[in-house]
C-alpha cells in the first residue's frame, strides 16, 4: 500500500453479550509497530437486528478499506458484510467464530440460553458460558467478572437479536472462497464451539488461510490470551504485509 493510499480501519466486532471491554486487554498489550492499534474502532451491537440492515446503517460512517476482526458472533457479522460489501474489506480474522452455518444444536443451545436470561438474568447466561467455554484454569476473577458485567450491561432486545443471529446464521463458507481476501484464524485448543476441528473445515475450503491454534485456551480468547491474540493480529493486518 502506497503513501497516499488510506489506512485501513481495524474495525473489531465482539460477540453474543460483549462490548468494548472484550477487546481491551488485547490492545493494552498491541506490539509497538503492529497494526494501528489506537486507530481500532469497536463496533456497537446494542442495536443489532437483521445483520444486512445493521450493516446498512453501520457502512455510511466507515472509510475504506476495512481489516475486520470478528469474534464468535462477531465473525458471523463479518461474514455478513463480506456477503453484502465484499469489496469493503481488505483482510479478515475470524477470532474464536464459525464460518459453518446454523444448525439444530445452535437452535436448542439458544434456547436454552434465552429461558436461563428470563429466569434466572444476563449474569447467569454468562457464567454457564464461561464454565461451558473456558478450561478450569482460564476461569481467572477478572475473567468471569468481565464477562458478567458486558452481560448486565447488554438489553434484552439485543440479546435476543443476537440469539437468533447465532441460531439462524447461513453457511459462510461459500462466501470466504467468493471473497479470496488474506484470512487468519484464531482458535483456542480446548474452545468447544469454534475449536480446532471447526477450524479444519474452513480450511479446506481456505486453504489459503493462516491458521493459529493456542494452546489449553477456550473460547473468549481475547481475555484469555490478550498476548498471544494480539501478536497475532498486529503483524496480520500490517500494511506492507504481502
Amino acid at each position: 500500500m502506497s503513501a497516499l493510499e488510506p489506512q485501513p480501519l481495524q474495525l473489531l466486532i465482539p460477540g453474543t453479550l460483549c462490548d468494548p471491554r472484550l477487546f481491551a486487554p488485547m490492545l493494552e498489550q498491541w506490539p509497538t509497530g503492529g497494526a494501528p492499534a489506537e486507530g481500532a474502532r469497536v463496533l456497537d451491537l446494542s442495536e443489532l437486528d437483521e445483520a444486512e440492515a445493521w450493516w446498512q446503517r453501520q457502512l455510511p460512517g466507515l472509510p475504506d478499506p476495512l481489516d475486520l476482526v470478528g469474534f464468535s458472533l462477531g465473525g458471523v457479522l463479518a461474514l455478513a458484510l463480506l456477503r453484502l460489501a465484499p469489496q469493503r474489506v481488505r483482510r479478515l480474522s475470524l477470532v474464536a467464530a464459525s464460518a459453518l452455518g446454523g444448525t439444530p444444536a445452535h437452535e436448542s443451545r439458544v434456547a436454552a440460553q434465552i429461558a436461563q436470561w428470563r429466569a434466572q438474568g444476563p449474569a447467569a447466561v454468562a457464567r454457564q458460558m464461561t464454565e461451558q467455554a473456558v478450561p478450569a484454569q482460564g476461569r481467572t476473577p477478572a475473567l468471569t467478572q468481565c464477562l458478567e458485567a458486558m452481560a448486565e450491561a447488554t438489553s434484552e432486545s439485543a440479546f435476543l437479536a443476537q440469539a437468533r443471529l447465532n441460531a439462524t446464521r447461513p453457511d459462510g463458507l461459500k462466501t470466504l472462497v467468493r471473497w479470496g481476501g488474506p484470512l487468519l484464524l484464531l482458535c483456542g485448543e480446548q474452545d468447544p464451539w469454534c475449536g480446532p476441528a471447526t477450524q479444519a473445515q474452513t480450511l479446506a475450503h481456505r486453504p489459503d488461510a493462516h491458521c493459529i491454534t493456542l494452546p489449553g485456551a477456550g473460547h473468549y480468547l481475547p481475555l484469555e490470551r490478550p498476548a498471544a491474540v494480539a501478536a497475532a493480529l498486529a503483524p496480520f493486518f500490517r500494511t506492507d504485509t504481502p
